[in-house]
């Protein structure tokens, strides 16, 4: 693909996907969750290297504590990152990435490996740029979710693996791209994993709501203002935390369960893998922003 037209369709799909930043958007999808809990399990203070982030929403929820560099090739998502207070960078994700070796504690790579051209050399670029023991914290769609087995078995279509065209906002066949031009399982991903080099590789299922909507959408219903539940679920976090969107938060609750007890059938994958080392203390060498 000619890089001006890459760029082109890049710098579109900004628009049509432009997550809002807000907190219920955070309790729709365990994902974000997820990154940001495997984010605070590491050193303080890191250096964190976010490849592919989009318009920052998700970087800017662990940006407080951390130095964060984000690459994007839109230059709209980079005038976000930017107004958001991380570091940005222009950057074509299959390239080499710009960075000296060894000088990030963890990288983000969030549901990019699916786009991309060139997986493992993105792949082989992160564990150079990481210090010894830094981690790598990847999510990635799951081929073999529910969904997909009984769409495959039923013979309907199925939106994780097909061929999409993309419309604009007057309807005109504007752009033709693939949604997902690389699928991933567990099995394989965590070979992927251990033959470029990574080491302690964990993983859990998320996203399982996309598996099955309605029941989830009865949930979500319940999201505003539905006092019993509001009260309920107050009393089983012991008055602690105060339910703003009780339903999503039940919700939440769910679709957390289901994906640590049946990985592989959930719709997302959540990978944490190091770069061969003791875990490293958060300072030495870093890149300038």
């Amino acid at each position: 693909m000619a890089k001006g037209t890459y760029e082109k369709f890049y710098d579109w799909m900004t628009e049509v996907y432009d997550p809002p930043m807000t907190r219920r958007h955070y309790l729709e999808d365990d994902r974000y969750g997820n990154v940001v809990a495997r984010v605070a399990e590491g050193p303080p203070a890191q250096w964190i290297l976010d490849a592919g982030c989009g318009n920052g929403w998700l970087a800017s929820l662990y940006r407080d504590r951390h130095t964060v560099v984000g690459i994007d090739i839109a230059d709209a998502n980079l005038r976000r990152i930017q107004d958001l207070g991380i570091h940005a960078v222009k950057h074509n994700l299959d390239a080499a990435l710009p960075f000296a070796d060894g000088v990030f504690d963890t990288v983000i790579c969030s549901e990019i490996l699916e786009h991309i051209l060139c997986p493992d050399q993105l792949l082989r670029e992160i564990l150079r740029v990481l210090k010894p023991g830094g981690r790598v914290i990847l999510t990635v769609p799951n081929l073999h979710c529910f969904r997909n087995r009984l769409d495959v078995l039923l013979g309907k279509y199925t939106p994780f693996v097909e061929f999409r065209v993309y419309a604009d906002r007057t309807d005109q066949l504007s752009h033709v791209g693939v949604q997902h031009i690389h699928h991933y399982t567990i099995r394989g991903m965590e070979s992927i994993l251990h033959t470029i080099g990574f080491e302690r590789i964990g993983r859990q299922g998320q996203s399982f709501h996309m598996n099955a909507s309605l029941p989830f959408i009865m949930l979500s219903a319940l999201h505003g203002g539905n006092r019993g539940l509001r009260v309920l679920l107050r009393a089983v976090s012991l008055g602690r935390i105060q339910r703003d969107y009780p339903g999503l938060e039940l919700r939440l609750w769910v679709i957390r369960i289901l994906g640590r007890l049946l990985p592989r059938l959930a719709p997302g994958m959540l990978f944490v893998a190091h770069r061969p080392g003791p875990t490293p203390i958060a300072n030495g060498n870093h890149p300038a922003p």
